[in-house]
């Protein structure tokens, strides 16, 4: 018997994922309220940043399987993704750099009056009006 998936939303993740499990085998049927132009990917660019992702036992580590995905990605300058500086900030606290980002290359900004601590992290931004 095939295996059959159901995804709800046509905008980029939701046809990335129609076509990963396409691939893989899967009957794959994608129900949407939005299509093309009217989707919010179609005007929004995508950031790459799992920003309170939960469960992170299991989020992080299929998260950086597409960190590196995307950054193989910006070699291909047709591709739509390219590489940003992200900036975070805290005005009530010092932040703490996770760990999953200090391989990537997180560093600590230096503090000014304003913000009480923050780092930086070069991040995948994707043009989704690309695909």
């Amino acid at each position: 018997m095939k295996r059959r998936i159901a995804i709800v939303g046509a905008g980029v993740s939701g046809l990335t994922c129609g076509v990963l499990f396409a691939e893989h085998g899967y009957q794959t049927a994608i129900f949407a309220k939005e299509t093309g132009q009217q989707t919010t990917s179609a005007t929004a660019a995508a950031l790459w940043f799992p920003y309170d992702a939960e469960p992170a036992e299991k989020v992080i580590p299929w998260a950086l399987e597409t960190y590196k995905a995307l950054v193989d990605l910006t070699k291909n300058s047709r591709s739509g993704v390219s590489i940003i500086e992200l900036r975070q900030f805290s005005r009530t606290s010092e932040i703490q750099i996770p760990e999953w980002a200090i391989p990537l290359g997180a560093s600590v900004i230096p503090t000014v009056p304003a913000f009480k601590g923050g780092f930086t992290l070069k991040v995948p931004l994707m043009d989704t009006t690309i695909r």
